[in-house]
């Protein structure tokens, strides 16, 4: 399964053209709407995993989301917390946290409840 999952993520980035520094320099909702939408379908397809990506940000005026964000994997109205690819670099912690979820582990990872929620932003 890991090397299953690994190719998973590579073809992903590769398809999407989207790369592991992509977000360093900001990224905003819509940026995040298309991001985790796009990987959430994939991987749903790729690796069957049920639950949707989504950044979890520190606050929020209506549909507005602003400050800091994690990267979450959501499912059952909790999200787990991930190490962020685009921002962070660190693929291999991405990785490894989605080989958690997709041997359903994900109750290793930190979890919080969401509170709030617009497409694939969320508190």
């Amino acid at each position: 399964m890991t090397n299953s999952v690994v190719m998973s993520f590579a073809n992903f980035l590769q398809k999407q053209s989207f790369s592991t520094t992509m977000w360093d320099k900001g990224y905003g909702p819509d940026e995040v709407n298309k991001v985790c939408g796009e990987m959430t379908r994939f991987m749903q397809a790729e690796l069957g995993i049920p639950g949707e990506f989504i950044v979890l940000w520190a606050e929020s005026d209506g549909i507005i989301f602003y400050g800091d964000s994690e990267l979450a994997y959501a499912v059952n109205e909790r999200a787990y917390l991930l190490p962020n690819p685009y921002i962070e670099g660190d693929s291999e912690g991405f990785v490894s946290a989605l080989l958690k979820i997709t041997s359903g582990l994900q109750a290793e990872l930190y979890d919080v409840p969401i509170k709030h929620r617009v497409l694939f932003n969320a508190i």
